[in-house]
């Protein structure tokens, strides 16, 4: 199985995001707090699941371009 790539799986959390929110709301107008609760903590996980999976990005971003940036340029005078 491939890996996803940071933003497909920021894409895949977004529509689980929608998804719970739709079942929140629906849980708010029934008036079921304990399944309201339990789903505003499923939303709060996902969206942290978000924050982590873009600053692990950004962080191999700049490792990769500090990686390129010291690796010696081809064809250099020797």
């Amino acid at each position: 199985m491939a890996e996803r790539t940071p933003t497909e799986e920021k894409v895949e959390l977004k529509k689980r995001i929608r998804a719970l929110k739709t079942r929140r709301d629906d849980a708010i107008s029934r008036k079921a707090p304990k399944e309201t609760a339990s789903l505003r903590r499923g939303l709060r996980a996902l969206k942290k699941r978000i924050r982590i999976v873009v600053k692990d990005a950004k962080a191999q971003a700049v490792a990769s371009a500090a990686a390129a940036a010291a690796a010696p340029k081809e064809g250099a005078a020797a």
